[in-house]
């Protein structure tokens, strides 16, 4: 017999879910039909259940248990969206000092510190960023109903070495370029396509050699698998402090980097003034 099943596979949630129950009832009939032949032919029920299956399977999903891309696309798209958000907000804060010539007013008043200087200006993109993402985690887990799963702290945690991270990689492109122009234009070559290469819409162990190390290089992709582990897998903290430790080594390094070039380099006028 032939079973013809018409769907429409735009919806892939719920044609998936459809799929495998229909498979599940043909199935279900043909192999009982195939028994009661068996049994027919002298066969007893046991004997005939063991011969015509002899291992039987059982799917079951793993963290997402009503199968919805609502919960696992969403939670990444947010980080993803944020991240671009960031390294804008703290490239265009810098690079307007360089852009207008007011580099020397800036850095007198830090008292000459460019440590001051750069940290009162990712000072306000940490506060406003990190109190999104908080409000983010809030709505998702008490209105939307997606309770953190793993550890709360460690999640809290990693959003808050997410936002570090990109203000050190957005200070590092704006002294690197010393143009607002080129480090925003650096910044949408980074960030905007970062989702793509996260691991999410594309397991990262598929990926070629050169695409696997650019999505290593990104923040984005450690941290969405800090969020996997922690909001939907339920994992302890001790599973993703490796991940951590990358993030507050972006946060640190390109930090650093930044903050050195800048003070080499911005203090003359030649680096004034530029679009």
């Amino acid at each position: 017999a032939t079973v013809q099943w018409l769907y429409n596979a735009q919806f892939s949630s719920h044609a998936g879910a459809l799929l495998r129950d229909v498979r599940t009832v043909s199935t279900t009939l043909s192999a009982g039909i195939e028994m009661t032949a068996r049994v027919k032919k002298g066969m007893s029920g046991v004997q005939a259940a063991a011969q015509f299956e002899p291992i039987r399977t059982t799917l079951n999903s793993l963290y997402n248990e009503n199968t919805s891309y609502e919960a696992f696309l969403t939670l990444a798209l947010m980080p993803a969206m944020l991240q671009i958000f960031i390294v804008v907000a703290v490239v265009t804060s810098i690079g307007r000092e360089l852009r207008n010539g007011t580099v020397p007013q800036w850095l007198a008043s830090a008292n000459g510190s460019w440590l001051r200087a750069v940290g009162a200006k990712l000072l306000f993109p940490l506060i406003a960023y990190g109190a999104l993402a908080l409000l983010y985690l809030l709505f998702f887990s008490l209105a939307r109903g997606w309770a953190v799963a793993g550890s709360l702290p460690a999640l809290l945690l990693s959003m808050l070495l997410l936002v570090l991270a990109y203000c050190g990689l957005a200070t590092l492109l704006i002294a690197a370029t010393l143009s607002l122009r080129l480090a925003l234009s650096g910044a949408a070559f980074i960030t905007a396509p970062a989702f793509a290469f996260a691991g999410q819409a594309f397991p990262l162990m598929a990926m070629p050699a050169p695409a696997r190390a650019w999505a290593e290089a990104l923040p984005l992709t450690h941290y969405l698998q800090l969020q996997t582990k922690y909001w939907l897998a339920g994992a302890p903290w001790r599973y993703g402090v490796q991940e951590m430790l990358i993030l507050a080594g972006f946060a640190i390094g390109c930090g650093a980097v930044g903050v050195f070039l800048l003070a080499r380099r911005a203090n003359a006028p030649a680096a004034w003034g530029r679009t």
